[in-house]
């Protein structure tokens, strides 16, 4: 989620056929009652780029596996995730879901269109990923303060 800015359901629906040379093929999510569907929206439908500092993550062989990506339960996920936080002293309430909030920030701080951010996040309108995705991270605010300063 922090390297593709794919929803929950998304992430858990991935096979490793769905990385292809042209990226990341979001056709499915996986529904709160366990079963394989449609994405949320059409826009939803969409191919995301495996940036560089996803691979590492990704098994070395990755285009010659099948199945699912991720098998365990999301549960499973959240809490793993909440200890990490714990562990790294990160507090604030975040949820996996900020990772994807992260991903659209982080974009967004480094230059790249909001039309295309938006379109790697499925969004229909980059309204949605303005108001509700992109966040101001305050190293980003000093450096634009910086850079008006100068």
């Amino acid at each position: 989620m922090l390297y593709a800015g794919l929803r929950r359901g998304e992430v858990l629906a991935l096979n490793y056929d769905d990385i292809t040379s042209s990226g990341i093929v979001v056709n499915k999510t996986l529904s709160a009652f366990g079963r394989i569907t449609t994405p949320k929206t059409y826009s939803s439908h969409r191919i995301v780029p495996v940036f560089s500092s996803l691979k590492p993550f990704l098994p070395a062989d990755y285009q010659n596996q099948s199945g699912r990506i991720c098998e365990r339960e999301f549960s499973i996920i959240q809490t793993e995730f909440k200890r990490l936080l714990k562990l790294a002293q990160i507090n604030g309430g975040y949820t996996i879901h900020s990772l994807r909030h992260t991903f659209a920030t982080r974009l967004i701080n480094s230059g790249v269109n909001v039309r295309l951010v938006s379109s790697w996040l499925g969004h229909s309108d980059i309204t949605t990923t303005m108001r509700v995705y992109y966040h101001v991270f305050r190293d980003y605010e000093l450096s634009i303060i910086r850079k008006l300063e100068d």
